[in-house]
């Protein structure tokens, strides 16, 4: 096939619509703890954050009772969905902790 214009375009875009679907080199992981408050205890919120944003989650540990409850989960993703996903659990309620890596 002769190098045309057209199929220099035609890689870069697809090579384009790559990075932009899986996020390149924008992937990244966080560890945190989530704190959770005596009424979302019950509530699905993982379950929620997964459907709602495009990350993996990887639960650590956790520790719940009918007071009280935090879960340490690490989030794996583009970096920019981390953020967003991290203030809309602020936003439901849930303190977040970050964890750093070791």
């Amino acid at each position: 096939m002769p190098f045309t214009a057209f199929n220099c375009v035609s890689a870069f875009l697809g090579l384009y619509l790559v990075i932009k679907k899986y996020g390149g080199s924008m992937s990244t992981h966080q560890l945190v703890r989530l704190i959770y408050p005596p009424n979302l205890l019950r509530v699905p919120v993982i379950n929620q954050l997964i459907k709602e944003f495009d990350i993996t989650v990887n639960i650590l540990r956790a520790q719940i009772d009918n007071q009280n409850g935090w879960i340490e989960i690490q989030l794996s993703g583009n970096i920019h969905v981390i953020e967003e996903a991290i203030q809309w659990l602020m936003q439901q309620g849930i303190k977040v902790e970050f964890i750093k890596d070791t």
